[in-house]
């Protein structure tokens, strides 16, 4: 079955929108870089945009130790995920990233034992949705 992302988010309608005030981040040529997430809980959804830039990187550590975090939605804009963008988020378990996706760094999900699913979509719908990505799995 293949569900839209917009259905997706209706069907999980207690996913939270991140605002500026959640995250650190730095503004540079080539958008946003997400530099540290502050104690975010449950589904989230990351923000296309901050302060009119978009967002196009996962900084290093960004989400170090978000145990809290169990569902993590990235926007179109993200091209990229520096290393251990994820480290020690033993809550995750489900992460979106966007077909459009390019870079990925080193050790991105380590200590991130509860990830079993990695769902690829783009702006039609679900790219991955039978199979199930996981952290050991997951390449570009």
């Amino acid at each position: 079955m293949n569900l839209s992302v917009e259905e997706y988010k209706k069907r999980h309608a207690d996913w939270n929108l991140v605002d500026a005030g959640q995250v650190n981040y730095r503004i540079g040529i080539k958008g946003i870089t997400i530099t540290e997430a502050k104690r975010l809980k449950g589904n989230v959804i990351l923000p296309d945009c901050i302060k009119e830039e978009k967002v196009t990187t996962i900084g290093k550590k960004a989400f170090f130790g978000e145990e809290q975090l169990r569902v993590l939605y990235l926007p179109q804009s993200v091209r990229k995920i520096e290393d251990w963008a994820f480290v020690h988020c033993s809550g995750l378990q489900e992460l979106w990233i966007p077909r459009s996706f390019e870079e990925l760094g080193k050790d991105v999900f380590l200590h991130t034992d509860h990830l079993n699913r990695i769902v690829v979509y783009d702006e039609t719908g679900i790219y991955e949705e039978e199979a199930v990505l996981t952290a050991a799995t997951f390449t570009l």
